[in-house]
């Protein structure tokens, strides 16, 4: 390899945005290579998250939350006494 040449196997993961790290975030991401951090982790915008399986990098969104709700599902309230 040439000096001054970079070329990576992998591209990584980056946030685009400050925040807690969400488990409901960390849970699509982790399809999408190796993840460095776990829930709870307070990253920032440009914080390098994890290792894309491809050689591209990805600004991704470590700390979305699950929309909620006013609907149940059925199943919801089960083995609640």
């Amino acid at each position: 390899m040439a000096r001054g040449h970079s070329h990576r196997a992998a591209g990584v993961l980056i946030s685009d945005r400050n925040g807690s790290t969400t488990t409901y975030a960390l849970n699509s991401l982790q399809e999408r290579g190796e993840l460095f951090c776990g829930p709870g982790v307070e990253v920032y915008e440009g914080m390098i998250v994890g290792q894309h399986s491809r050689d591209n990098d990805l600004d991704v969104n470590a700390v979305r939350e699950k929309k909620l709700t006013n609907m149940r599902a059925s199943t919801s309230d089960e083995g609640f006494v």
